[in-house]
């Protein structure tokens, strides 16, 4: 009896998912899911991924022209059938450096001629400012960020991301000075202002 209940719940979902979900990209697979609502606050709005395609913590999710993360503990899916998850906003854009040296050509006597290339990267992130220092001048409030937290996936692209790191955030160079794995799936990175 109870695999009956479980059976009709998978299908109903299903239905209720493919009929009316929203288009969906996670992590480059496209895909529809229904999304909720789920918290808003000051900084940032939460919604509620359902999907069912397993999701995991970290995991990238494109919806109408935005990126997001998934945020929340993503333990098993729901009824056997689909998965449920929250998902923020990725609110910066942020950007990595990767250093490769590239054979340019070779000197009068064969050797070859290396050239240094910085490339940067897209990094989707969830940033947060902390440390706030306030200066106050003439009745206005000046917010001066000298550190941010910054949260990203937790995955192998990203696993040369680690204390002393520099990224580009809005434009600014930080320095990773802190790195948080506490979190399955996500990175939380303290970054000071280089």
């Amino acid at each position: 009896m109870m695999q009956d209940i479980y059976s009709t719940i998978s299908n109903d979902m299903a239905f209720i998912i493919n009929q009316h979900g929203k288009d969906v990209i996670v992590n480059s697979t496209p895909t529809k899911a229904m999304i909720s609502y789920q918290k808003e606050s000051i900084d940032h709005t939460d919604l509620k991924l359902i999907t069912l395609i397993p999701i995991k913590t970290g995991d990238v999710v494109e919806y109408q022209g935005n990126k997001y993360l998934v945020v929340s503990e993503i333990s098993n899916k729901k009824y056997d059938s689909y998965w449920v998850g929250i998902i923020r906003k990725c609110n910066v854009q942020a950007q990595y450096k990767t250093v490769e040296k590239v054979l340019v050509g070779t000197d009068p006597i064969g050797r070859p001629i290396y050239e240094t290339r910085e490339t940067l990267h897209d990094l989707p992130a969830i940033a947060d400012n902390i440390n706030r220092t306030y200066n106050v001048t003439g009745g206005a409030i000046n917010v001066i960020d000298n550190k941010i937290m910054l949260m990203i996936p937790d995955v192998e692209e990203y696993a040369s991301i680690t204390e002393n790191s520099e990224l580009v955030v809005e434009g600014r160079n930080y320095t990773v000075i802190l790195e948080d794995i506490t979190r399955p799936g996500l990175k939380i990175l303290t970054l000071e202002r280089s």
